[in-house]
């Protein structure tokens, strides 16, 4: 599949192109974002752009501190009231009232850790520290990699073919070698970046 993002009349147009993987014909050509991209861009950017991530970035941050916040005023002071808020403590002559109030105690005590969990792995989208942060925790310190330079560095001497993007694709297998499950050319949207191509 070979996605492609252009403009008509000013507005930002998807193409999805599906390409047979022996001779490259293209088989399909559609024109629009697909279900899936378009939950994908909501639930990132809420479908404004940069101002949209911004936005979801400094949400989740807020909802971070209040889940930490939550734990650390709903934890008992004393071991007896621990032992009680960690695990269902139920006696035959418990009320129904207390019973919900465990409820809630106990499953949300639990479920706040895997929600955190979530919530700061997602703020690795929005935010470089916090993704630097996590690349250093599970590297073991190691130095964050950065992505290469994607600029193009101009060379007069090269000529440039018509068939750029097959160069592109030739030269992408002939590194990386097969077999590989997907690979997608990506245009550059000005005159200054480099065509990309990534390989699954």
């Amino acid at each position: 599949i070979l996605f492609h993002w252009g403009e008509e009349n000013g507005q930002p147009v998807t193409y999805s192109a599906y390409l047979d993987p022996y001779d490259g014909t293209v088989l399909k050509v559609i024109e629009g974002s697909s279900f899936f991209d378009i939950i994908l861009e909501l639930h990132m950017t809420l479908l404004l752009g940069e101002p949209g991530k911004r936005i979801v970035g400094y949400a989740t941050l807020t909802f971070v501190v209040m889940l930490i916040t939550g734990i650390v005023l709903w934890w008992p002071k004393n071991r007896p009231a621990r032992k009680q808020r960690i695990w269902f403590r139920w006696k035959p002559t418990t009320k129904s009232k207390r019973k919900n109030y465990d409820l809630h105690n106990i499953l949300v005590f639990y479920s706040s850790f895997i929600v955190i969990f979530v919530a700061l792995t997602g703020l690795a989208w929005s935010f470089e520290w916090m993704d630097k942060s996590i690349q250093f925790v599970v590297s073991g310190g190691q130095e964050f990699q950065k992505w290469p330079d994607d600029h193009m560095k101009l060379d007069p001497t090269l000529n440039a073919p018509k068939n750029l993007i097959d160069r592109v694709y030739l030269k992408s297998i002939e590194h990386y070698g097969r077999p590989y499950a997907r690979l997608g050319i990506y245009d550059p949207d000005d005159g200054e970046h480099a065509i990309s191509c990534h390989i699954n």
